[in-house]
């Protein structure tokens, strides 16, 4: 085998491995980022999921006329009490507001 053929097939053995290389690594670098957008969607579900259930719990709670979680829900939403009672309101830096 001549020097001349030797280089040659080394040549062509790089033109081909970077033909490979150029056609393949856009479709592996999309396929990443697909998997990425594909994992944010599943979070996204799932929260939603959480949200869905919840919502299917407190309209249980509701059709039931429990009047436990009615009173929950009706300090919690509108911030009323009992006569008698003081609510102590707690801003984010933990000052009190009366």
């Amino acid at each position: 085998m001549s020097r001349f053929s030797f280089l040659f097939w080394i040549a062509l053995a790089a033109v081909v491995i970077a033909v490979v290389v150029w056609t393949v690594y856009p479709v592996y670098l999309e396929k990443a980022r697909l998997e990425r957008k594909l994992a944010n969607l599943n979070e996204a579900r799932r929260k939603q999921e959480m949200i869905y259930l919840n919502l299917r719990k407190d309209e249980a709670l509701l059709e039931q006329n429990d009047p436990v979680y009615l009173e929950k829900l009706v300090r919690d939403t509108f911030g009323w009490c009992r006569e008698g009672e003081i609510i102590y309101k707690f801003d984010e830096r933990g000052e009190n507001k009366r």
